[in-house]
């Protein structure tokens, strides 16, 4: 998704791309490292990389946020992308139900969180309808 969205999006959202994937590059190494080496135990190890997890589905459920202020600040909803949407909210619910069911806080705290964003996104998407043509800042240049 990522290589895709890297080719469709404008300089200023490369350039953010990059950046995250270089962290991510620099960040998940290092934890192996720390894991393998520094950790004193497995429960160690599970739980900086559950920590990890975590925060990897907590800053992927938030970045729609940016486009959710944009959404209501222009009333047009046209940047909301309803196949993601919708797979997001199902994704969330099914992970928030298993968290429930096994008892898992690391499991259905950022799920549950997620899935409170991606129902925001469907209300905001019926709230504001789409209106026809791209938002000035989703066009790109060929």
């Amino acid at each position: 998704m990522t290589l895709t969205a890297f080719g469709l999006a404008d300089e200023a959202a490369r350039h953010k791309m990059r950046f995250v994937c270089c962290l991510t590059a620099g960040v998940m190494p290092l934890l192996g490292v720390f894991t393998a080496f520094g950790a004193k135990d497995s429960e160690m190890q599970k739980g900086v990389w559950g920590l990890a997890g975590n925060v990897i589905c907590l800053i992927y459920y938030a970045a729609p946020l940016s486009t959710m202020w944009e959404v209501i600040r222009t009333r047009n909803s046209a940047s909301i992308l309803v196949p993601l949407t919708m797979m997001n909210t199902m994704n969330a619910a099914l992970w928030t139900t298993y968290g429930v069911a096994v008892l898992d806080v690391y499991i259905w705290l950022p799920n549950g969180i997620g899935l409170a964003l991606s129902v925001l996104q469907v209300a905001l998407r019926l709230v504001f309808p789409a209106r026809t043509g791209m938002l000035p800042s989703h066009q790109h240049h060929s």
